[in-house]
């Protein structure tokens, strides 16, 4: 969220997490989260979705 929010022009941040990183974020990380957007002068908000999973990539080795 941080590294998104410093690059120029960025007015939001949007976040789509599986539902348990988004709860974890929103009790534990608040705080973190609102300095951000009041420093950098952006929007975050979180997507919590249950069936997001992320991108795997294969590697030719």
């Amino acid at each position: 969220m941080q590294e998104e929010s410093m690059k120029d022009n960025t007015a939001a941040v949007n976040c789509q997490v599986l539902v348990e990183v988004a709860s974890f974020l929103l009790n534990e990380k608040r705080t973190e989260i609102q300095k951000i957007e009041l420093k950098q002068r952006v929007s975050v908000t979180m997507v919590p979705n249950r069936h997001w999973r992320p991108r795997t990539t294969s590697s030719s080795a």
